[in-house]
């Protein structure tokens, strides 16, 4: 779950997609990872990301501003928000969800400060068909290199010398 966390934060996209992120986690780790990346003050939400996140972690639906509830035969079967589809008496509903008010983030502070002391990583520069398109050529290594940067680069290829 954290190396996709920082990778979709790294990314910097306006759309982030994530499946079943949560899995897997105990509920300490998943709890704190939520609200810290993903919950209503997470980093994602202050980048201005929208995040899709498909899981069957139900207890999440209270968190979530948009709800898309899929049937047995992966049709759509309810969509809205969650005050609307505990009041429609679906399948939402009938997971005898609470609604819990979403609690702050305790390490968003501890996390933002961290991430602010890091250099910002550039977004890899588009490559053109054709260069998407040749294998061997040297342009992938001057794309990787802009994005790592060439100082960065410069100081590596030394010490690795």
């Amino acid at each position: 779950m954290r190396v996709a966390l920082a990778r979709a934060f790294y990314a910097r996209k306006k759309l982030v997609i994530l499946d079943h992120i949560l899995a897997g986690l105990d509920s300490t780790t998943e709890e704190e990872g939520f609200s810290s990346v993903l919950g209503p003050q997470g980093l994602l939400r202050r980048q201005g990301a929208t995040v899709i996140l498909a899981t069957n972690s139900v207890h999440r639906l209270s968190d979530a501003e948009y709800i898309t509830a899929l049937n047995g035969d992966g049709e759509i079967d309810e969509i809205g928000t969650f005050d609307r589809l505990i009041g429609n008496h679906g399948y939402i509903s009938s997971l005898n969800l609470a609604y819990r008010k979403p609690q702050a983030a305790t390490n968003v502070n501890r996390l933002t400060n961290l991430l602010q002391g890091m250099p910002q990583l550039r977004t890899p520069v588009d490559m053109s068909e054709t260069e998407k398109n040749t294998s061997g050529d040297l342009t992938i290594y001057k794309n990787y290199i802009d994005t790592f940067g060439w100082g960065n680069w410069t100081v590596f290829t030394s010490i690795c010398l």
